[in-house]
């Protein structure tokens, strides 16, 4: 009796016309809850790849200026956490009315910078400022730190 060998084939799983993941399968049939979404596809397709109904690409690398709008989109989404946290901060510290409008004189700028999402610079900013009334230096460090943490 003669050995029956079973040619493995490789086929993409596409959901929304995007390669959900690659499986090895004699046939789709061997898959049937995914049967209709499998696509034959050659040894170079990956997960992640788009399908236009033809062909398979890869999705293209993003532009540098698509990389920095994303990075400050997610800038400008956490940088009111980001002054509210310094405001509980000041007030866990036990800042007083007086000081916090002192606090706005002499770090209103470097605060609004926080919340619009500009934190490379309101980290270089901190970095070049002095200690002020209530803000001390260790205040100062902490503010950066978690600035940076954030990064």
């Amino acid at each position: 009796m003669q050995d029956m060998v079973r040619i493995m084939n490789k086929y993409a799983l596409v959901i929304n016309s995007v390669v959900q993941t690659i499986i090895i399968a004699n046939a789709p049939s061997d898959y049937p809850d995914v049967a209709n979404n499998l696509i034959a596809c050659s040894d170079d397709v990956q997960a992640n790849w788009t399908y236009n109904g033809s062909q398979f690409s890869p999705v293209p690398a993003p532009t540098i200026s698509e990389i920095i709008n994303a990075r400050i989109l997610n800038y400008e989404k956490i940088g009111p956490d980001l002054a509210r946290q310094i405001k509980v901060t000041n007030t866990l510290a036990g800042i007083t009315t007086i000081q916090s409008v002192q606090v706005m004189k002499d770090f209103g700028l470097i605060l609004q910078m926080v919340r619009e999402g500009m934190l490379p610079t309101a980290i270089y900013a901190l970095q070049q400022s002095a200690p002020s009334g209530f803000v001390t230096q260790d205040m100062i460090n902490l503010w950066i730190s978690m600035l940076q943490g954030a990064l």
